[in-house]
């Protein structure tokens, strides 16, 4: 008697086992299951080939490579024209161009010169750590966007920055951002040299 108990057993410990398997992965009867489906569908699929970062190192180099300057504003007379945007006051200084942020998106016009793809050197003194961004419009875009843009990072204190701008179909109109958070600011050199062939 005890040895029927025992094979009836097995066999229904047998059959409990097939079915916690079968609970267990049910894709392999079923195919694969519908969170699989949404993970494979919520994968990003890069579109186009995203720009090089360069370094500031590899700017600075592409910069001194160039002798096609485009615009440069190295002295009080030519700082000055750049003119305030918003959430700025603007004061003559002998050490360059005073510019005093009264809140968080401050901002100057650049004076216009002739457009090509190129490097800026921005020679600026900050309040505190925070980002300078120069805003570019492109043929046929109606206003200024993040995705048209370039930022370098700023300590406090004294700063060189350079910014790559890298698009064939430049229009006028730019926009200088010199930091994010309110305070005093010094522009002493603004200067923007065409890419030359060489660089990256």
């Amino acid at each position: 008697m005890n040895f029927v108990l025992m094979k009836y057993c097995r066999r229904l410990l047998a059959v409990l086992m097939i079915l916690v398997v079968a609970a267990c992965r049910p894709e392999e009867a079923n195919g694969p299951s519908s969170s699989s489906n949404k993970d494979a569908k919520a994968t990003p699929v890069a579109s186009g080939t995203p720009k090089a970062f360069l370094s500031q190192e590899q700017l600075q180099a592409a910069f001194a490579a160039s002798s096609d300057i485009l615009f440069a504003a190295k002295d009080q007379a030519a700082l000055q024209k750049f003119k305030p945007l918003q959430q700025v006051e603007v004061i003559e200084s002998p050490q360059g161009l005073s510019v005093k942020a009264t809140g968080i998106d401050p901002s100057l016009t650049v004076p216009e010169f002739p457009l090509k793809p190129c490097i800026v050197k921005i020679e600026i003194s900050s309040p505190a750590e925070t980002n300078v961004q120069l805003f570019y419009l492109i043929a046929g875009q109606p206003g200024y966007d993040e995705n048209h843009s370039v930022v370098a990072h700023l300590k406090a204190g004294t700063n060189v920055a350079y910014l790559h701008i890298d698009e064939p179909t430049l229009a006028g109109g730019w926009r200088l951002d010199p930091g994010d958070v309110p305070g005093n600011y010094l522009l002493q050199g603004f200067e923007v040299r065409a890419k030359a062939v060489q660089a990256p």
